[in-house]
């Protein structure tokens, strides 16, 4: 029986919290602010939260599936609302924060660009683009603002072929860290990641091809204070400070989400 037990835990693979914790499911784009965020929170509130990070497709399928978690910070709007109208979250969402693309290039690519996608429709017409990084469409918000990005500026079905897909914006992210693609499209909270910029530069894209990312929070399962107390936390002007420090607009005021 302790075989049994031991083994299940390692084929699911679920987080589960201990009574003093709570598990928080947050987008990529969250990997440099969240455990900055997390870590005040347990100094002030004394209480620990584990967080888990992936594409917001992603772990809004393991929600679906039944995954222990208390709060998932999504990278946009739409997936917390389809979650409530699911019946798996509840309360309202909130936008915490307001994302934005940026296109990072590799030091020794042979062009710049200055946000509006131009520069690099050319490279990729011009065959100095052999491989481009986002993450996938299919699960990450920011992957499908970036395909929306390279359609506004009339570099998408060049692009296609160029495409290296991370499953989330996370792994696109390591893609460009490493070397081994020639320009990614990013998050801008990325924009100070320390191995990206040894590797290349960041740019944020212009309002006309990048838009912005609002992202939005939202309560799952049963109620459960510690999550309650993070996401009061989390819309407060303390933890809006470190959000705009690590490249994120704030909504004005915290406004509900849909």
């Amino acid at each position: 029986m302790r075989f049994l037990l031991v083994l299940a835990i390692v084929v699911l693979g679920a987080p589960v919290a201990h009574a003093s914790e709570s598990v928080v499911a947050a987008a990529a784009d969250l990997q440099t602010a969240l455990p900055e965020i997390a870590k005040e929170f347990s100094k002030e509130q004394g209480h620990e939260l584990r967080l888990v990070f992936g594409a917001t497709g992603n772990l809004a399928q393991q929600v679906r599936a039944g995954a222990p978690f208390a709060l998932l910070l999504a990278a946009d709007t739409e997936t917390p609302a389809q979650l409530l109208q699911a019946g798996k979250a509840r309360g309202a969402a909130q936008v915490y924060a307001i994302g934005r693309l940026g296109l990072f290039v590799r030091s020794d690519a042979g062009f710049r660009d200055n946000g509006d996608l131009k520069a690099l429709r050319a490279a990729l017409l011009a065959g100095k683009v052999p491989r481009l990084a986002i993450a996938n469409p299919e699960h990450a918000p920011y992957g499908r603002a970036a395909r929306a990005a390279l359609q506004r500026a009339g570099a998408w079905n060049r692009a296609q072929e160029r495409l290296v897909l991370g499953e989330s914006a996370g792994q696109a992210g390591q893609f460009a860290a490493s070397g081994s693609v020639t320009a990614a499209l990013l998050p801008w909270s990325q924009a100070t990641n320390p191995a990206l910029l040894a590797r290349g530069t960041m740019t944020q894209l212009t309002d006309e091809v990048g838009g912005t990312l609002p992202q939005a929070a939202i309560l799952l399962g049963a109620p459960e204070p510690i999550a309650e107390a993070f996401l009061r936390f989390l819309l407060s002007p303390q933890v809006g400070r470190i959000l705009v420090q690590h490249g994120f607009g704030l909504p004005a005021p915290h406004a509900p989400g849909p």
